[in-house]
């Protein structure tokens, strides 16, 4: 805005986005990744993210614990803990 000029009063005709905005948006949408590029960024996800990597092998991505066989084992009444 130039200095002494009074800013005109502007009325947007798209007041919301709506779904069907970008349906209409989608519409004429076109891939901007080749392929190549996408299974090298695949590859880097799986390489650095565990979380994904887990989901893509069919996991839940969530910690997996390997409790011991014997329920007992860690219940030896010791007074050892982890901050010894």
């Amino acid at each position: 805005m130039i200095e002494g000029e009074e800013e005109e009063e502007y009325e947007d005709p798209v007041k919301f986005l709506t779904r069907n905005h970008f349906e209409i948006a989608f519409q004429s949408a076109r891939k901007g990744v080749n392929e190549e590029n996408l299974k090298s960024f695949e590859k880097f996800k799986m390489e650095n993210d565990p979380e994904y990597k887990a989901k893509a092998e069919g996991k839940d991505g969530r910690a997996e614990i390997k409790w011991p066989e014997d329920p007992n084992a860690l219940a030896d009444g010791g007074d050892d803990d982890m901050y010894d």
